[in-house]
């Protein structure tokens, strides 16, 4: 029997002192009665050190309200919990464990008696899971963007322009928003050639970009030389505001156009508002479309509301108005 007893200690020996867990008992006042030698080759610790802390002393401080629950002093009816939490190694870094807890109850009361558990290094699982969630991130971000401008592209803008329409509705607060359209810009290729147009595409974009920064607001390429820009909580003198902010911006750029009478790129802005132009995102868009049209008709380099739209000659149909927009 002693024979028995001494083969069954060395091996328990020899599992604690191999196993990749951290084995740990810790009385009801948190003192740690036992801890393998596992402590040494995760934390750092010796187990004589770490014997001589509680087990508060290993946690990260953000986790530490984990600890500060009816569990640890077995009264919430729970008998075990697996939580994730921070542990400080002997060098001051943190990595991240799986701790496995399960209480510990007097045999002859049934009272709480302490906690016996496993702590486990999971650092390396929760690098893998940063590493995915990043990835997956940027493929999002690469699904939402234009190629050329780095803008939000035109999936993006109709999500975005879908949940800003119904928040406004909810908080009954206006929503305006811009349509713009770079001016003669088929001529503009036409001289100078695809590339120089896809670099003044990139220019327009970062200097409306630059106008449009509060964190709401979204800019994105909605196609071809065209442009949106979404701006929640944003009344129609708002809107018209950061039209002429664009128009300022767009001029001081200082871009050659050979094939334009100001001799430099300019802009034509739409601009509508949901407070009182539109209810849905279709509706909204073909507003500030319309504008559009109407600010190209009336000689562009400029801004139109839908106001002005409804000031359009009724024998003058959008098609007409499209056609005046594209010379």
């Amino acid at each position: 029997l002693l024979r028995e007893i001494e083969q069954n200690e060395h091996r328990y020996k020899f599992l604690l002192d191999n196993t990749n867990d951290i084995i740990f008992e810790r009385s009801a006042d948190q003192r740690i009665t036992f801890i393998s030698p596992a402590v040494t080759r995760i934390l750092g610790w010796d187990v004589s050190e770490a014997e001589s802390m509680i087990g508060r002393d290993f946690l990260h401080p953000a986790d530490l309200p984990q600890l500060d629950t009816p569990f640890e002093t077995g009264v919430d009816g729970i008998e075990r919990r697996r939580i994730d939490v921070r542990y400080r190694r002997k060098d001051g870094h943190y990595i991240w464990t799986e701790l496995s807890s399960q209480i510990i109850r007097a045999p002859e009361t049934g009272e709480f008696d302490g906690v016996i558990g496993t702590v486990r290094d999971i650092s390396a699982q929760k690098a893998a899971e940063a590493d995915r969630d990043r990835a997956f991130r940027e493929l999002q971000k690469l699904a939402d963007a234009d190629a050329l401008t780095g803008l939000a592209n035109r999936r993006q803008f109709n999500t975005t322009i879908e949940n800003e329409i119904r928040r406004s509705a909810r908080s009954n607060q206006p929503l305006s928003l811009l349509m713009i359209d770079a001016d003669h810009f088929k001529n503009y290729n036409d001289a100078l050639g695809h590339l120089a147009g896809d670099n003044c595409l990139r220019q327009i974009a970062t200097t409306i970009s630059n106008c449009a920064t509060r964190p709401g607001d979204l800019v994105a390429r909605y196609g071809g030389e065209e442009f949106a820009v979404i701006l929640p909580d944003t009344t129609g003198e708002g809107g018209i505001a950061m039209a002429e902010r664009i128009l300022l911006a767009i001029k001081e750029m200082g871009l050659p156009h050979p094939n334009s009478h100001s001799a430099f790129v300019t802009v034509s802005i739409g601009i509508a508002t949901a407070e009182d132009d539109a209810q849905t995102p279709d509706q909204l868009i073909q507003c500030a479309d319309s504008a559009l049209y109407l600010a190209k008709k009336n000689g562009r380099d400029r801004w139109e509301t839908l106001d002005d739209v409804g000031e359009v000659a009724a024998t003058e149909t959008e098609a007409e108005i499209k056609k005046i927009a594209l010379r």
